[in-house]
């Protein structure tokens, strides 16, 4: 276990892994700045996982990208 996570744990008062996974996902810590930093990361690494499974098409869809064939002038559309 790295020395930063067992200082950590023992700020927190917390004995083990379970412990702090139990801390970690406790509804009554969400004001803690250490659960929402960890919530954030568990956000962060789930939206990374999605994007990874997209395909290049859902990716430009998702984000709104266009390639430079698609790209029409305000004169075009009104035209």
């Amino acid at each position: 276990m790295s020395s930063g996570l067992t200082r950590l744990m023992e700020d927190l008062g917390l004995k083990n892994f379970d412990e702090l996974n139990e801390f970690l996902n406790n509804p009554k810590n969400l004001d803690n700045p250490i659960v929402k930093g960890y919530q954030e990361l568990k956000k962060y690494i789930k939206e990374q996982e999605e994007l990874e499974r997209l395909s290049p098409e859902e990716i430009k869809e998702r984000f709104g990208i266009v390639d430079e064939g698609d790209i029409v002038s305000q004169e075009d559309l009104e035209g």
